[in-house]
């Protein structure tokens, strides 16, 4: 006996792709907000992330900067200029040009002067990656070891006239007694881009004090920043009163170990 077989008619074909279309039209916003929700998610634990290594590095360290060579206890202390800016893999977040947000995309190796709240006065400043002094120990990219480590406590050594398990200022000149030590690596992993692709930056500048200003905490607010999905920099590098950020920006201030 012959089965009765056929297919779907045009009225029916036409209904399955109506409901589609109306599936597909209140389901993909609420798709898109998942997508923005989970890229802001990882935001903010890559910004955590790296604000907590910015801390710990400040409390390890007893430093209230990073430095060029990282030997602050080297026998050319001189040398030796305060980072200003770090910054992770990524490309380089759009910008308008303007003075108050072209720093935060310096490129490394750079240097800039910008006035920090300190009697008013500028100071010059380096760029470097965030890798090579919270994970590698290797300010820009020196092969061999940048910052005293614990393993240099109390070895006996003597650098710059200082004898070994001390820490030695350039600002200064003076050496004494510490336990103070980079012990990273402070990340675990590489600090990936942000979701959008750009690089995160810190604007550690904000950590200097000159010699002679022995007053606790950062000189002004030290962040964290991704430039948001716009992949456009909005933010204010330098903000001595607080802080705001622009337009899609996420920031988070680096706080512990500050004072």
């Amino acid at each position: 006996m012959r089965r009765n077989q056929h297919g779907f008619t045009l009225v029916e074909v036409t209904i399955i792709l109506l409901v589609l279309v109306i599936l597909s039209a209140i389901l993909l916003p609420q798709l898109g907000g998942f997508n923005r929700m989970a890229r802001y998610s990882k935001v903010r634990e890559d910004v955590g992330a790296i604000c907590s290594a910015i801390a710990a590095y400040v409390t390890d360290t007893g430093e209230k900067a990073f430095w060029n060579d990282g030997s602050r206890w080297s026998d050319s202390p001189d040398r030796s200029w305060p980072v200003g800016l770090l910054i992770g893999d990524g490309d380089t977040p759009d910008g308008p040009g303007s003075d108050d947000t072209e720093l935060w995309r310096g490129v490394s190796g750079d240097y800039f002067s910008v006035e920090t709240d300190f009697r008013g006065e500028e100071f010059r400043f380096t760029i470097d990656t965030l890798a090579n002094h919270l994970i590698h120990n290797t300010p820009q990219g020196v092969t061999h070891q940048g910052y005293r480590t614990a393993s240099d406590m109390g070895d006996g050594t003597t650098s710059g006239g200082v004898d070994g398990g001390t820490r030695f200022d350039p600002s200064s000149g003076q050496g004494f007694n510490s336990m103070f030590a980079w012990r990273g690596p402070y990340i675990s992993d590489a600090i990936d881009p942000d979701p959008w692709g750009n690089r995160y930056m810190a604007n550690v500048f904000a950590m200097y004090k000159p010699q002679g200003d022995d007053s606790d905490g950062f000189t002004s607010a030290v962040v964290c920043y991704s430039a948001g999905p716009d992949e456009q920099v909005d933010t204010s590098f330098n903000q001595p009163g607080g802080w705001t950020t622009g337009d899609d920006d996420y920031a988070a201030l680096v706080t512990a170990g500050a004072s």
